[in-house]
């Protein structure tokens, strides 16, 4: 009878633990530590339907190499915004693994939204940017699919954007056909008319597309 009741407080004492750290195991081997961007914040509902949690979506960079990564925060972490800051301990022998630390303290911001848009000849792009993160959307009408990428502002002035694109989904008939990380530190560059929100052109390592007025 002492065993079981022994047994049973050890089972307490892992579940207690486990859940403290969001049910993650812990790291073992050598690990960096890093900071992540988010790029996508989604509300979902709390543990048995009571209150509601965050679901966090960000990037991090490990030997220049770009992974995303998933959190749900509980109660002990403030409410999050696009374009927060992370702190992550990544393990170094496969960085798509690691444990977050805590979030960097925000000030009480109002979020920073712009959007702007132009047209292709077989479809139109639109550029959503919330404090400094972005998001791609370009509409084919020709294939009825959809390419978005996210990513990161590097650097801007009033007329051109330059950007580090990140992740690329392609959709058809609004289901996710593929998506990818885009690995490499790549720079892109958005060229806009600030005043009429128009998009110019956009320059990347592919090709050059240039816009309808």
């Amino acid at each position: 009878m002492k065993n079981a009741w022994i047994f049973a407080i050890l089972i307490l004492i892992f579940f207690g633990y486990f859940a403290w750290n969001n049910f993650e195991l812990p790291l073992l081997g050598k690990t960096e530590k890093v900071t992540g961007k988010i790029y996508e914040v989604k509300p979902q509902p709390g543990l048995r339907g009571m209150g509601f949690v965050q679901g966090i979506s960000f990037f991090y960079s490990l030997d220049k190499k770009w992974y995303e990564g998933h959190y749900v925060s509980n109660s002990r972490n403030d409410l999050q915004k696009i374009g927060n800051s992370i702190s992550l301990n990544v393990l170094v022998s496969n960085p798509e693994r690691f444990k977050v630390i805590g979030f960097f303290k925000q000030n009480h911001y109002k979020n920073s939204i712009e959007k702007f848009y132009s047209n292709y000849l077989n479809g139109h792009c639109e550029l959503l940017i919330v404090n400094n993160i972005y998001k791609q959307t370009d509409y084919f009408d020709s294939k009825d699919s959809t390419i978005v990428i996210n990513g990161w502002i590097k650097q801007r002035s009033d007329n051109s954007i330059i950007f580090i694109p990140t992740k690329k989904t392609i959709l058809r008939d609004n289901r996710i056909i593929q998506t990818k990380i885009l690995t490499e530190t790549k720079e892109n560059i958005f060229y806009i008319n600030k005043e009429s929100d128009i998009i110019l052109s956009i320059s990347n390592n592919e090709k050059d597309y240039e816009m309808i007025q």
